[in-house]
């Protein structure tokens, strides 16, 4: 349901200064070391999970994130916690997605992303003419190309906003509550193509406006 995508590079394959970027970083397919698990012995039984996932290129990144996902047994949610350390002895810029994929049954004809915002802005043109209808959702649909929109979030008092993705009837959904401190920005990636070639949408929270 989450991946993150970065943290050297975000965006798609690209080969710069003799270094390869892959698709979307190294992040999501680097497992966790240093594993913990940790069950309360009290009601609600929290369990908590950590690790430690590590990114280190020689002459240039060391970047470290110790992450912790907490769950409670029968509930509908759960949390994240990520601290990212630079370890080298030198500055390093970071980049990172929060990404999370939606299908069906969820994803359908007639179904909507709900989100408060304050702007939105298409990717390209071919996100630009899908403005109108930018909120709801198609069927499958062949050759339909993805479109993705980046949109500032409002957010509470306590700089917490929502962003959700449910479907025609309103009886299934999904939700993500996010920091807008931390991420200010809020992308929609709509890839309503047919089932074999993927219908699905993505809800990204990130930093800043996502390198593709």
């Amino acid at each position: 349901m989450m991946v993150r995508c970065g943290y050297e590079w975000t965006g798609h394959p690209v080969t710069a200064d003799g270094q390869i970027y892959t698709l979307h970083g190294k992040v999501g397919n680097t497992p966790a070391s240093q594993v913990e698990v940790e069950v309360a012995d009290t009601a609600p039984y929290e369990i908590r999970v950590r690790g430690l996932v590590k990114e280190s290129t020689f002459k240039k990144a060391d970047l470290q994130t110790m992450t912790e996902l907490r769950y409670v047994p029968g509930s509908n949610s759960f949390s994240l916690h990520d601290v990212l350390t630079n370890h080298a002895d030198y500055p390093h810029d970071y980049q990172i997605i929060y990404h999370s994929n939606f299908g069906k049954p969820i994803l359908e004809e007639g179904a909507r992303f709900m989100a408060p915002i304050a702007s939105i802005s298409p990717f390209n043109d071919y996100a630009k003419a899908g403005l109108k209808t930018w909120q709801t959702y198609a069927g499958p649909t062949k050759d339909f190309d993805e479109m993705v929109f980046n949109m500032q979030p409002l957010a509470d008092e306590n700089h917490q906003t929502l962003a959700a993705v449910v479907n025609k009837a309103g009886d299934k959904g999904a939700s993500i509550q996010f920091d807008t401190r931390q991420l200010p920005v809020l992308t929609l990636w709509k890839n309503t193509d047919t089932e074999k070639q993927g219908y699905v949408t993505g809800i990204e929270r990130v930093p800043a406006t996502p390198i593709r």
